[in-house]
């Protein structure tokens, strides 16, 4: 029966921490220890720096939740996300009070707009 090894996922901060070691200059060995992360997690950090480091600066507080947050994807419908997060805002900077009724129904709203924005 062929046995799996420790399986380790890392979040952004570690990563960002795995990225800065490479930079100054750290062995790959001692890394990969410090971390306790196999050698293709290793590589798959390093491979992938340019897609971490823009995640991270994109963010509207870098690092701000880096310590539990572990994959870079983003929302699945992201001019939705974006449109139903400018909404929110307004209201808030209106001084309006906004339910998680009013806010579901609002992104009901944005979905349908660009729905039907995308199909024209």
């Amino acid at each position: 029966m062929n046995k799996r090894g420790k399986y380790t996922i890392l979040n952004l901060e570690e990563k960002m921490k795995v990225l800065s070691r490479i930079e100054a200059g750290q062995s790959h060995k001692n890394i990969m220890d410090e971390f306790g992360i196999s050698k293709s997690t290793f590589y798959d950090i390093k491979k992938n720096k340019k897609l971490i480091l823009d995640f991270v600066l994109k963010q509207d507080i870098p690092f701000f939740g880096a310590e539990k947050r572990k994959r870079t994807t983003g929302a699945k419908y992201g001019d939705v996300d974006n449109e139903i997060y400018m909404w929110y805002q307004q209201k808030c900077s209106a001084g309006v009070p906004v339910r998680s009724v009013e806010l579901q129904a609002a992104a009901e709203r944005f979905a349908v707009f660009w729905a039907n924005k995308l199909q024209s």
